[in-house]
């Protein structure tokens, strides 16, 4: 309920301000027109007479141009941003329920084949189940249970802190420490209110073990890297059953080597994850043309609205194209001026749906991808383009027999 009310609140935000804007473009257009050429003078001044029908008609393209455009940006753009901005070398397969005694046989397997290497790291599936003595239930809402908390974790335990994580409050413990501590992952410390000297109670098994917060971490999850949000000192994982995990690079040319790693090692997982970054693709891909099987009814939809307008005003355009032409203004003067209209009407369509892609593409770079934003200058050609194009090819086609007919006939009709 709350995901649909989030989107048709979001479209409605996105309707009032596309509207907002077609509105003030379409009547803001005096001082240009009057500057301007005959045609785009007579252009302009047609498109302020009928200002609330063409910001209607603006609305409706604007927000379906802007939807093709995000489906456009997501399926292509995002995607290759996102893996373009991991550092070369980035491992691309994880290892998981690695035996100690794997370890050494494993290490040496990786380096025969001149993979880059994480280190080894001890793990533990484990439960937080009291937070200082307070059932984790009874601690936080159901949504937050469901999301994070209420389920098994990957624990695990070193004495260096890993890579790409930075200690934020409190220190980390020293060599040779010996009392039960850990270092919480921040976001989670923040939703929880955790602060330091917190007491955790975990349950792995049948087993209990408790720790208390030492420090809070910052790290970046969107290195492909192992990451944790609970790290302990060594001591705590003495008495409890332990498999290892890591991660490694390998090159494409060398995949083949994977068969002979399996053959080597069943029992150990092995997960290729640009192999689940092309499913990813593929998903998005067969959404993507979900989606666009609507949208295209929805431009359907959008060129009947303009049809019916232009057929609405047919009378009214009649007799200002017979007016004209009366007055001495070409045919030409009259077809020019009609052009202008629509794709004046098609441009701005276009350059508000770039707009609002840019601004979604944006908000998905910088919260559901963790990416520095940046410009997509696809959008803004393709925008315009798509909407001179669509508004004023149908425009033209349809309001044509505005000048087709003599004024003589037009004016003895209206008579």
């Amino acid at each position: 309920f709350k995901l649909t009310l989030g989107v048709f609140a979001g479209l409605a935000v996105t309707i009032v301000i596309v509207g907002s804007a077609a509105w003030l473009l379409l009547r803001s257009g005096h001082s240009a027109g009057a500057q301007a050429g005959n045609q785009l003078r007579l252009a302009t001044a047609s498109l302020r007479r009928r200002a609330l029908e063409n910001a209607l008609q603006a609305v409706i393209f604007a927000v379906t141009i802007m939807m093709f455009l995000m489906l456009l940006l997501i399926r292509t753009s995002l995607l290759d941003e996102w893996e373009q901005q991991l550092p070369e070398g980035t491992p691309n397969h994880f290892l998981m329920n690695v035996t100690k005694q794997q370890i050494n046989p494993i290490n040496q397997w990786l380096v025969n084949n001149q993979s880059q290497t994480e280190k080894m790291y001890p793990i533990v599936r484990g439960r937080l189940i009291e937070i200082d003595g307070v059932a984790v239930k009874d601690f936080v809402t159901k949504e937050e249970n469901s999301d994070r908390i209420d389920r098994e974790l990957s624990l695990t335990a070193g004495w260096d802190l890993p890579n790409e994580n930075v200690v934020k409050k409190g220190e980390w413990w020293s060599q040779g420490e010996q009392r039960s501590l850990v270092s919480i992952e921040s976001r989670l410390a923040k939703r929880l209110g955790l602060e330091l000297g917190s007491k955790l109670v975990f349950q792995a098994g049948a087993r209990r073990f408790e720790a208390e917060i030492s420090s809070i971490r910052e790290l970046d999850w969107a290195q492909m890297r192992p990451n944790f949000y609970m790290i302990f000192s060594p001591p705590v994982f003495e008495q409890l059953p332990v498999t290892y995990m890591s991660a490694f690079y390998l090159p494409k040319e060398q995949k083949r080597q994977l068969n002979d790693f399996v053959k080597r090692w069943p029992t150990v997982t092995l997960l290729e994850v640009d192999a689940v970054i092309t499913q990813i693709r593929t998903i998005v891909a067969q959404v993507s043309a979900a989606i666009e099987s609507i949208l295209w009814l929805i431009v359907g939809s959008g060129c009947l609205v303009l049809i019916a307008t232009v057929r609405a005003s047919q009378e009214e355009r009649l007799r200002e194209s017979a007016i004209l032409r009366t007055l001495g203004a070409s045919r030409n003067l009259v077809l020019g001026a009609l052009a202008w209209e629509f794709c004046l009407l098609g441009f701005i369509a276009g350059l508000l749906a770039a707009g609002g892609a840019e601004i979604s593409a944006g908000l998905l770079q910088l919260f559901a991808f963790d990416m520095a934003w940046r410009p997509h200058w696809i959008a803004w050609v393709l925008g315009p383009f798509v909407g001179v194009v669509l508004i004023g090819g149908l425009g033209v086609w349809f309001s044509r027999r505005a000048v087709a007919q003599s004024p003589v006939a037009v004016l003895r009709h209206l008579e």
